[in-house]
């Protein structure tokens, strides 16, 4: 599974709920969902902004570096 491509079809998504006038609940419910798979994922999975900035983090990358999900969003790892 290329994770990128999962990335921007969720995008895809969300922009066309949004831009179809889609209620609110249904973009949040998209969006638990693609939650609820990257969380059951077995790979340890991270994503960063340009800055280095935690931008999401799933259970098993978590697990694996031993940190906090709650702690290192919006961080860089030097923060």
């Amino acid at each position: 599974f290329n994770r990128s491509l999962g990335f921007g079809l969720l995008w895809i998504v969300a922009w066309e709920l949004k831009r179809s006038g889609a209620n609110e609940s249904a973009l949040r419910e998209s969006e638990e969902r693609l939650q609820a798979i990257m969380d059951r994922a077995p790979a340890a999975i991270f994503i960063k902004d340009r800055d280095g900035r935690s931008l999401f983090m799933n259970e098993e990358c978590a697990r694996v570096l031993n940190l906090d999900r709650s702690k290192v969003h919006g961080k860089t790892e030097y923060e």
